[in-house]
């Protein structure tokens, strides 16, 4: 009875198999009645006994508690009994029990049973049981002993002939005797017998001689009853008859009268109260407690600014009492003074006069002289700033809050609105009124870079400062941070706020509460709402967004404006303020360190602020964030000259912004000596294009003299639409033309993106202004081109029959209206390219804004390429290949490529790639049929096999009428043609104008032949 063999070690052995079977046995007996005081399990070996003993320990104790107690006392048979014995054989000489389960533990395969075949340790093992022996043991190890062929063989045999040798364990259940098995593995235990007796249920069979003294006088099944009354024993078949000391574990079920499901084990009787009501009744208890130390809290900060404010007000009253002494008695000093000199003022009035004249006059002069010898400071005024530097001092006024405001470059309207509501809360402090029902939750609204965040903080510093809320802790979160984390979450944030006494919760980017990405946001929203009616007085809510974005924020709920009565617009910044903001940033960098030619305050700077503000009014304009971004973009450039210098070991200064640093390079030495330009000036044909994008760039350089003399700047943008059939080099240009827009400054990065319309167009509601938003976010900076941009102008069939506008790709076109606006700073460039019939259709039938954001009027124009231009790509291409070709090779390409052109959507310089793809082809084939022995030299044959058919037209002209009579008259004509045409291409002369394309065929019917015939002529 093994299934793993033990070790061969010369340590003490352990056969895990057998451990699991004897704790089965002694399970199973204790199920039959059978207590701790009846059993010993004796093993021979230390490291079995160890092994058992660990085993035991996991449930229980093996010495001191009882391992079966668990199984006993829910079947009723006892209570915790007596400990059990677990020991080795040599050890419990002289000591006897009823049962005896021994595990004899060696199993092998070459009959190794070491010292098991001493006839004492087997007499030890037989002699210790007063009724039953079970021993679990491989007979077939101890068979095949050498050693212990004299002691375990006729052991064995003897027991075998009694039939006591089982491959397993017997097992009769005494309430069903019919049912017999035979256990060999420990997983049976639990299948047959899990309760002691077999696997049939308690409630199926129950022997015929129970049952009356089963039944109660109301005819039910008293025994299988459980004490609870209620429920019935539902176990597999088990020893016990009697339930009256079995615990019922049948779950309970019951709802409050809120509603709340709660459950019970049957035997421990249904709680008191619900867990959930009791629970809630604690929370709310909590809550009030937490309300009312906050509010104690906040009672005590309004208290002790109410008497700091009554002290400031005595301490102004006595001031001002003061000096209105002060001020009364030099009005009477000077009263007194007036009278005493007003006699001797009446003597002297003529010659005072005189001199008071001659006195102004000279003081004029000097005055006029010394304004124009002062230098002048230009500094930002400010009327918040001043006017609470005049109530911190005539009134004795202080808050940290508001000082770091108002050292703010710019936000005037934000100031003013915080010294409004200070006003206010001074006021009702003054009346001895409550803030406590006064909302102050707010809305922050305006572009990136303006100090949303910043403002925010100081909000909170500052209401909680004049006891608008008992503390002024702050915590920073997003609208999608929220959305992600739920309602937990958010009910997290605030728990942390009143913790900690009190603040405020700020919500940047609100409006992704509303959007339809976030699932839960709309969920969070409706529960702070509520929130925020009650924990007014405790808990200020600030929202910040763009304004456009907000709109669906406000439209969430009409209730929204009304709970956040005030509104901060924070606007753009001006160039002036721009500028101060560029200045701050450098000295806060490099510790005003950091000199600029011209100075702070000089062109360059005022240039550099100019350029930035030039997006100011639109969405997203970065204001701040900008300056730092453009502040990057210098320090970039001077990182990159000092290293050109110092290459050059030419003196150089690290703490100096030099005019090419700020601005960028002059656009007229960047063309110079440009590799970008002269690769765009090195294409073949494109004379237009070069020219246009001349005069652009001509532009360019004209708006950056314009900017030096601060002069206004002619407007242009850098959106284009290149117009031309395929292969005219629309891509390749886009690429320079953007390349070209970055290292003159006006592309932050000059990446060119490459999309079509199918990138654009979803397949859902929406999904193509998401999709066309995605594109243009990832793009700025860069160029965007749009291949065959004339497919978002198409139509889709309608139920009538008709055709109605794509509406997603009206979609498409509508977003790009709306976000690419075509104005000067705009850092993005944007190329629409696409045939030019095409085009202009597409321009007449969507969005007529399309057509002012891209005029066709200021479309780049490639025409096709002449055979020459084509030549000379062929040229380009052949060399780039490391191929060349015969010069009558080159003539046959001519010639395939002028019939090419005659054909529609001619491919242009795609037509050169095509020919070659095919030349090389037929090259290889021939130079692997050793037809030629030229490796990288193409010849006319494989560019066209059949390139001579000029030279046997006139024979294949009069092969092709063979049989067809009366038409001798046609074919001289046709040869007199082909001979016309042989001649002037030999004199370089182009045949087709002297030769008729239209011809007339009259006659009988099946004239139609003809018109194959005619094709094949014209074609040789």
């Amino acid at each position: 009875m093994c299934r793993k063999k033990g070790s061969t070690l010369k340590a003490s052995k352990q056969n895990p198999f057998e451990v699991e079977m004897t704790l089965k046995v002694v399970k199973y007996l204790g199920q039959q009645g059978y207590g701790t005081e009846d059993i010993v399990i004796m093993t021979p070996y230390l490291g079995q006994l160890s092994l058992l003993r660990t085993e035991l320990s996991k449930t229980n104790d093996p010495v001191l508690n009882d391992l079966d107690a668990n199984d006993l006392i829910q079947a009723g048979l006892q209570l915790p009994g007596s400990t059990k014995m677990v020991t080795q054989a040599d050890n419990y000489q002289g000591e006897e029990r009823n049962i005896v389960i021994a595990s004899l533990t060696r199993s092998n395969e070459v009959g190794d049973i070491g010292f098991m075949a001493a006839p004492e340790r087997v007499n030890v093992l037989l002699s210790r049981a007063r009724n039953a022996l079970v021993m679990i043991g491989n007979a077939s190890t101890f068979l095949a002993s050498r050693k212990g062929q004299s002691t375990w063989k006729p052991l064995l045999e003897m027991l075998q002939a009694n039939g006591q040798v089982y491959d397993g364990v017997p097992l009769k259940c005494e309430t069903h005797p019919d049912r017999m098995i035979v256990v060999q593995s420990p997983e049976t235990f639990e299948e047959e017998c899990p309760d002691g007796g077999c696997s049939d249920p308690w409630y199926v069979s129950i022997p015929y001689k129970y049952i009356d003294s089963m039944v109660n006088s109301n005819g039910n099944c008293s025994s299988t009853l459980l004490p609870c009354g209620l429920h019935s024993c539902i176990r597999r078949c088990h020893r016990a008859l009697d339930h009256k000391r079995m615990k019922c574990t049948m779950t309970m079920h019951k709802a409050c009268p809120k509603n709340h499901n709660y459950y019970w084990e049957c035997s421990q009787g249904e709680p008191r109260i619900c867990p959930t009501c009791h629970g809630e009744a604690i929370e709310a208890e909590r809550r009030r407690n937490e309300d009312a130390k906050l509010e104690e809290k906040r009672r005590k900060i309004q208290l002790e600014h109410a008497k700091q404010l009554a002290g400031i007000q005595y301490k102004i009253e006595m001031q001002r009492e003061r000096l209105t002494n002060e001020q009364k008695v030099r009005d009477h000093q000077e009263t007194l003074a007036q009278k005493q000199k007003e006699l001797e003022s009446l003597t002297a009035a003529a010659s005072r006069l005189t001199a008071s004249r001659s006195g102004a006059t000279k003081e004029s002069a000097d005055s006029t002289g010394n304004d124009n010898s002062e230098p002048k400071t230009v500094t930002l005024k400010s009327a918040t700033r001043d006017e609470w530097n005049r109530q911190k001092t005539e009134e004795g006024q202080s808050n940290a809050a508001l000082d770091t405001l108002m050292n703010m470059i710019g936000l005037e309207n934000v100031k003013d609105s915080f010294l409004t509501i200070k006003a206010k809360v001074d006021v009702v402090v003054r009346q001895g009124a409550s803030l406590s029902d006064e909302r102050f939750g707010a809305a922050l609204l305006g572009n990136p870079g303006t100090g949303k965040t910043t403002v925010a903080r100081l909000y909170a510093q500052f209401l909680g400062s004049v006891g608008v809320i008992p503390g002024s802790f702050f915590i920073e979160t997003s609208g999608s941070k929220l959305a992600n984390a739920g309602i937990a979450g958010c009910q997290k944030h605030l728990n942390e706020i009143k913790s900690n006494g009190g603040g405020a919760l700020f919500i940047d980017e609100a409006y992704q509460l509303t959007s339809g990405n976030n699932a839960g946001g709309s969920s969070v929203l409706d529960f702070l709402l509520a929130e925020v009616e009650n924990l007014t007085g405790k808990v200020i809510f600030i929202f910040a967004g763009y304004n456009k974005n907000m709109e669906s924020f406000f439209s969430h709920n009409p209730g929204i404006p009304s709970r956040f009565p005030i509104e901060l617009q924070f606007q753009d910044y001006s160039d002036e303020e721009l500028r101060t903001i560029l200045h701050h940033h450098m000295n806060k960098k490099y510790k005003g360190r950091m000199r600029v030619e011209d100075g702070p305050d000089g062109l360059y700077m005022r240039i550099v602020a100019r350029r930035v503000g030039r997006g100011r009014g639109r969405e997203g304009v970065g204001n701040a964030r900008s300056v730092h971004n453009a502040f990057a973009r210098i320090t970039e450039r001077q990182a990159k000259r000092l290293q050109r210098e110092r290459r050059l070991k030419k003196p150089t200064d690290d703490l100096l912004l030099t005019k090419e640093d700020l601005l960028g390079p002059d656009p007229r030495t960047v063309l110079k000596k440009n590799a970008t330009w002269d690769k765009l000036q090195a294409l073949t044909g494109l004379r237009q294009v070069k020219q246009s994008v001349q005069a652009l760039f001509d532009t360019v350089s004209f708006n950056y003299q314009c900017e030096l003399e601060e002069k206004p700047m002619v407007e242009f943008s850098l959106n284009k639409v290149f117009v031309g059939n395929p292969g005219t080099g629309k891509t390749t240009v886009a690429k320079l033309y953007g390349k070209l827009l970055a290292e003159m400054g006006y592309l932050s990065n000059g990446e060119v993106v490459v999309k079509n319309p199918s990138d654009f167009i979803g397949n859902v509601i929406g999904g193509s202004e998401a999709a066309t938003k995605g594109i243009l976010a990832s793009t700025l900076g860069k160029v965007l081109v749009i291949d065959e941009a004339y497919m978002l102008g198409g139509t889709s069939s309608s139920s009538d029959g008709g055709t109605n506008p794509d509406i997603f790709k009206t979609a498409v076109i509508d977003t790009l209206v709306a976000e690419v606006q075509s104005v000067p700073g705009d850092d993005r460039c944007v190329l629409l390219l696409g045939y030019r019939d095409a085009m202009e259709r597409m321009f007449q039938t969507v969005n007529e804004g399309l057509s002012r954001r891209f005029p066709m009027s200021a479309a780049f124009d490639f025409e096709d390429f002449t055979d020459d231009d084509l030549q000379d790509i062929l040229n380009l291409k052949l060399k780039g290949l490391h191929f060349s070709a015969t010069a009558e090779a080159k003539s046959v390409v001519r010639q395939c490529l002028s019939r090419s052109r005659n054909r529609p959507n001619f491919g242009n310089a795609g037509e050169v790639d095509i020919l070659l793809d095919k030349a090389k082809l037929r090259h290889q084939q021939r130079l692997s049929a050793r037809k030629t022995r030229n490796i990288d030299i193409l010849e006319p044959l494989d560019f066209d096999p059949d390139f001579d058919r000029e030279q046997n037209a006139v024979a294949n002209c009069q092969k092709l009428f063979h049989g067809v009579v009366g038409c001798e008259q046609l074919v001289a004509q046709l040869e007199g043609y082909q001979n016309v045409a042989r001649n002037m291409k030999r004199l370089g002369l182009d045949s087709r104008e002297k030769i008729p394309f239209n011809f007339l065929f009259r006659g009988p019917p099946g004239m139609h032949i003809f018109d194959h015939l005619l094709a094949e002529v014209c074609f040789d």
